[in-house]
């Protein structure tokens, strides 16, 4: 799209001049929500999980629309988007066969990111005006029924550590990344859309029973751009 190309141009010079001394440096700015992730609930599936096997589980949101966004009045494009995202204090393990463990090791934890407009799926939307990034974390979390007498769905588990879970999954963009969300977020088409889907591996304590699902809700309130 031609809008787009240019919006990409201009943003590379002024990078261009920043580097070379010729525009000053911007303040760095914070913006709500900036990826529109915040409160997003993903449905995980897991298979039968016990201690001494790791399952892999993975579950995607629909995806959800939202109209452009106007973050700042600055005409210059940030160099880089960082969120100290991850997952709120309680999970929900909405079928569990039968079967409810104490306990929940969720690791390997991954979330695929994908912005599109213009289209009402990502793989029908042009390959200028949609992105798909990974995001990976090391962090292990332990999830705790907070009811140990719960025997039928819905079963409430929280994190151990529930600062962890909040900062469990870092999302930053820049470079081409960071062009592309910023000109589906902030122009082109009213008709944009999100969609996250996460990956992870469980074991538990007991063994999980077949046909289980863990709902989280994904926590990424606030972003800071950095020029």
């Amino acid at each position: 799209m031609k809008v787009l190309r240019i919006a990409l141009a201009g943003m590379a010079v002024a990078a261009v001049l920043v580097a070379c001394g010729l525009l000053p440096s911007l303040p760095d700015q914070t913006a709500l929500n900036p990826l529109q992730l915040d409160g997003l609930q993903i449905k995980i599936d897991l298979p039968p999980a016990g201690l001494a096997t790791a399952v892999t589980g993975s579950g995607s949101a629909v995806p959800i629309p939202f109209v452009n966004r106007e973050f700042f009045e600055e005409t210059r494009s940030p160099r880089q988007l960082t969120i100290d995202g991850g997952f709120e204090a309680f999970a929900v393990v909405v079928d569990g066969a039968g079967t409810y463990p104490d306990i929940l090791m969720l690791t390997d934890i991954g979330l695929t990111l994908r912005l599109w407009e213009g289209a009402s799926s990502f793989d029908e939307a042009t390959e200028e005006t949609r992105l798909e990034v990974d995001f990976v974390t090391g962090t292990s979390l332990r999830l705790d029924k907070l009811d140990l007498t719960c025997t039928s769905a819905p079963c409430i588990y929280t994190f151990s550590l529930p600062i962890l879970a909040e900062s469990s999954l870092p999302l930053t963009l820049l470079d081409s990344e960071l062009d592309t969300a910023m000109a589906i977020l902030t122009g082109g088409s009213n008709a944009n859309f999100v969609q996250a889907v996460v990956t992870l591996e469980a074991t538990s304590t007991p063994e999980l029973g077949p046909a289980s699902a863990l709902v989280v809700t994904v926590q990424a309130g606030e972003g800071m751009f950095e020029f």
